[in-house]
């Protein structure tokens, strides 16, 4: 599970996360959405227990900032609110990047935010998948200051 550790040390992020109801003592239950995801066949791989322990419920609205280098958005920590009825779609994702995904959320109100089995996050809608970090933290991190793009994954085979 998530340790205080995992939250990225920056001051906006932690106050971001803060601001959305997050602190160092919270405990979110998510055995219901195990049961769930499992039961429309996602896999759900040992990160996305951090995702749901550390911020699973959460409303996280990224502050505004001059410097951004991206238009991020509010991204919300439920996977069932994000890829119910999407396990279809998922699988091919799945496929294609060659890893089990887990959904996580949903950000900007079109990407399936997901976490794969080696910690890297993505985000995904029916045309594109973004890379958006390698773990926890750096997905965070990217997600809240917007300092660096999400990169686009190649798709294409071979």
């Amino acid at each position: 599970m998530a340790k205080t550790s995992d939250v990225p040390t920056h001051p906006v992020v932690r106050a971001t996360l803060e601001n959305a109801g997050w602190h160092e003592c919270r405990v979110f239950s998510f055995d219901d959405w195990i049961t769930r995801l499992e039961a429309d066949s996602f896999h759900v791989v040992e990160p996305a227990l951090t995702w749901f322990s550390t911020l699973g419920g959460l409303t996280i609205t990224p502050p505004a900032r001059e410097d951004a280098s991206f238009g991020s958005g509010q991204f919300t920590i439920d996977p069932l609110w994000a890829a119910t009825g999407e396990s279809s779609r998922i699988h091919c994702r799945e496929t294609t990047l060659g890893q089990h995904l887990t959904p996580i959320g949903e950000w900007s109100g079109e990407y399936i935010l997901l976490v794969a089995a080696d910690r890297t996050v993505f985000a995904e809608t029916t045309v594109e998948v973004l890379w958006l970090g390698d773990s926890f933290e750096d997905a965070l991190t990217r997600l809240i200051l917007a300092d660096t793009p999400p990169r686009v994954v190649d798709l294409t085979p071979g």
